[in-house]
Formats: structure tokens, C-alpha cells, sequence
């Protein structure tokens, strides 16, 4: 027989499927005609900096259809530990993140020392000496640039005071008998973990603690 096609359902394109109208006969048969194309993704991006732990991201959301995707990661930025003094209680060195304010406590604290002219000259290296009731530490520094040097030392061990030396650099071993010169007896106090030795000073000059 001859159809008799009546238009009916009317499908509204998607943003990946294409939208179409319904003619149908009686007798059950249909056909699809009057085709719109797919409207596409309309994304809407929000960037989520990197914190201390985690990465960094771009979300993409579809604003019709919530379809949703990322890209453009970026790594975690790390903490950034700044020195805030020695817990005298738990013999800790606390240290907080400047950036999101996590506080960590350790067994160990670094300490600096900045040299002066005369520290310097002839090759010399340098240590540190730590002590408290039980005994005695020594720990060599290292260089951090022509005008740094670091080491870590252990909190529980240096409670009764710590001297940086100027050691004679054709000897590895630390000792008193391969000093040449070093501060006067100096103690951890405040947030200050950097020592500088005074200008034109080679023994016990009165330097001064800094951050």
C-alpha cells in the first residue's frame, strides 16, 4: 500500500548526537529526515593552583550536559619548612610551612654559618661541635655557596651549646687538634639558625645569630 507519512516526535540535537524529526505511517513504518547537527561542548574551565601537596589542574564542564574532563596539571609546589626554634620540652626543631602552615618537628636542625674574610682564606673547611651532658658531636659543613656553609645537627644532643670551627682542610678528620679557629661557646635560642662570623675576627669575634 501506499504510506501515508505524518510528521511526530521532534529529537533535539545533543551536544555529540545529532537531532532529527520522526515520520511515521500507520502501518508501523518510519523515517528520520530534517537533521540538525550536534551542538558541541560548550566547556566552562576553573584552574586549581597547585598546593603544597597536591598537583595542579584545569577542569573542563560542558555547561549543557555536564560532560567533564581535565587537563594541564601542574606538580605540587613541596613545603617550604622555615626554622622556628627548638622545642626544649621534646628536644625537637619545630619548622612550619610558610605556605600552608603544616608544622613538622624534627630530630634534627640545620644550621649555617657565614664566614668571614679571614675564616676563609687558605682553603680552610669548616665544622661544627655540639654538646650536652652525655657527650660530644662533630659534624662538617657543606658548602652551600662561597659564602654559606650548612650542617644538621641532632636537637638532643647540642642543648648545652655548639661551636663552629675553622678546620685545616688538608685533614678530614674533625678535632680539636686540627682546628685553627673557631667561635665562642654559642647555644640555639629564638628562630635564628645562621651564624656570621664578625668581620676581620678570626677567634671568639662576637658574631651574631640571623634567620
Amino acid at each position: 500500500h501506499e504510506h501515508n507519512y505524518v510528521k511526530g516526535n521532534v529529537t533535539q540535537p545533543t551536544c555529540e548526537d545529532e537531532g532529527y524529526t520522526t515520520y511515521a505511517c500507520a502501518c508501523g513504518e518510519s523515517y528520520n529526515d530534517d537533521i540538525v547537527p550536534a551542538t558541541g561542548h560548550n566547556y566552562q574551565s576553573v584552574v586549581t593552583n597547585p598546593t603544597c601537596e597536591d598537583k595542579g589542574y584545569t577542569t573542563h564542564t560542558c555547561s549543557a550536559c555536564d560532560d567533564t574532563y581535565t587537563d594541564n596539571e601542574t606538580n605540587a609546589l613541596g613545603h617550604t619548612y622555615v626554622y622556628q626554634g627548638i622545642d626544649t620540652n621534646n628536644k625537637k626543631a619545630k619548622y612550619t610551612c610558610s605556605r600552608c602552615s603544616l608544622t613538622d618537628a624534627r630530630d634534627k636542625v640545620t644550621v649555617y654559618l657565614v664566614p668571614n674574610t679571614n675564616w676563609k682564606s687558605d682553603n680552610a673547611r669548616f665544622a661544627v661541635y655540639y654538646w650536652n651532658s652525655s657527650g660530644n658531636t662533630w659534624v662538617s659543613m657543606v658548602k652551600v655557596n662561597d659564602n654559606l656553609y650548612k650542617a644538621d645537627i641532632e636537637v638532643a644532643k647540642c642543648t648545652s651549646g655548639i661551636i663552629f670551627c675553622r678546620m685545616n682542610p688538608n685533614v678530614s678528620s674533625n678535632s680539636w687538634n686540627n682546628k685553627w679557629n673557631q667561635t665562642a661557646d654559642l647555644s640555639l635560642t629564638g628562630t635564628s639558625n645562621a651564624y656570621t662570623v664578625k668581620a676581620g675576627t678570626w677567634d671568639s669575634g662576637g658574631g651574631t645569630w640571623s634567620t
